[in-house]
């Protein structure tokens, strides 16, 4: 059996210039400036999420004699040591702050909005992005380009496809039939031919289904909706009736042809591991036209900042960071085809979708320990109904104040 190398995804998008369009504003020099940029993860050292911290560089270079620090801290936006920072008026320069925490975070007054302090219409941000997913009452709190997201994503050994003659992912999906009965033929195909596989459950894809969110952002539990019966049918037949691994908490280990997970654990790890096998990638098939599911990250400063145009600048830097150096891992880890398919999918058109709210009322291993202990769809959604609709309303009450 040949090898597969552990990879994932998130997103590409061409890099944008330093400078837009509009009057010329003044020039600052921010060479003294000494910023601390906080996160869940040390946007220096961590494999997945180094990206994060590529515009430091960017930032020094421009103005030298500035110093950018990173650090783990905030958690996602919410963590003790940030509120007592804040609540103190001292809090560090800038947060990552992550979606499914989102606009509490905004609404609770623990950040500075940026509408005076970026043009939030620079290329290097996704402007629509920002104003849909990262901002509370009117304002932006967050900025950020849609490539820095993580996402489900299909992957796949076209080696191991070729070498036992099972139809592929790519071949499904430019006849137009890549969804989940197309799946779901796969997986036999696969099983009949021995070839190994995983799926894996996340939360994110659990609420886009579960959960709907009208235009003011109010939530509405659908988890008795037909849409959230069909998915999690779907779930359950891949799990329990097909019983295929769930590879949650270790997305992709060697020898699958396969896999369902979360991005981008893993690709920048191990893309260099096999040089032989190709692994393809694409879109894992949705419902109605939505996009690939996702968790978003934004940078943020915290309110109090001692040095809020600085921070700002940084910013700018921080994302067109990541988005060069993203850009450039995926699109030199996936083929031409596929790469101009994720491209189209997400970036382009904006497509990736995410519903933060009731991330914590169901979880995707509420669904995994249900399925494969083997209930029934109807009774995992009698027994969770009023746990969903709390988690709304829970919601609601605590954004809204309804």
């Amino acid at each position: 059996m040949k090898k597969i190398i552990s990879v994932c995804i998130a997103v590409a998008l061409a890099a944008a210039a330093l400078t837009g369009c509009g009057p010329e504003k003044e020039t600052k020099d921010f060479s003294d400036a000494n910023l601390m940029v906080k996160g869940f993860r040390n946007f220096v050292t961590d494999v997945n999420y180094n990206s994060f911290g590529k515009g430091g560089d960017l930032f020094t270079e421009k103005y030298p004699g500035a110093v950018v620090n990173f650090e783990v801290g905030g958690q996602g936006g919410q963590g003790d040591d940030l509120v007592a920072a804040v609540t103190a008026g001292d809090p560090w320069d800038i947060q990552l702050v992550i979606g499914v925490f989102l606009p509490g975070l905004f609404k609770n007054d623990l950040f500075e909005p940026l509408d005076d302090l970026i043009d939030i219409n620079d290329e290097v941000y996704s402007t629509n992005f920002m104003k849909e997913f990262a901002s509370y009452d009117g304002k932006v709190y967050g900025a950020s380009n849609i490539i820095m997201g993580d996402y489900d994503y299909a992957i796949y050994n076209e080696n191991m496809f070729k070498d036992f003659g099972i139809k592929m992912p790519i071949e499904y999906y430019k006849e137009g039939n890549w969804n989940r009965e197309a799946v779901l033929t796969m997986i036999d195909d696969l099983k009949k031919a021995g070839c190994p596989m995983a799926f894996s459950m996340g939360g994110v894809s659990l609420n886009t289904y579960t959960f709907s969110k009208d235009k003011d952002g109010k939530v509405t539990s659908t988890i008795s909706s037909k849409e959230s019966r069909d998915y999690l049918e779907f779930v359950r037949t891949i799990m329990y009736e097909k019983n295929i691994p769930d590879s949650s908490g270790n997305v992709l280990t060697r020898g699958r042809a396969y896999d369902m997970g979360g991005l981008p654990v893993g690709l920048f790890r191990n893309v260099s591991d096999d040089p032989v096998d190709t692994v393809r990638y694409i879109p894992f098939p949705t419902a109605n036209e939505k996009g690939s599911y996702m968790t978003d990250y934004h940078f943020a400063i915290p309110r109090g900042a001692k040095n809020p145009e600085a921070s700002a600048e940084l910013i700018r830097f921080l994302v067109q960071g990541a988005l060069e150096d993203r850009s450039a891992k995926y699109s030199a880890a996936m083929t031409e085809e596929d790469y101009k398919i994720f491209k189209e999918d997400i970036i382009d058109a904006e497509k990736a979708y995410t519903l933060r709210a009731p991330s914590y009322g169901i979880s995707g291993g509420d669904v995994i320990k249900d399925f494969k202990a083997g209930k029934s769809v109807g009774q995992f959604i009698s027994e969770n109904e009023t746990r969903a609709q709390k988690a709304a309303e829970d919601y609601n009450k605590e954004y809204f104040g309804e």
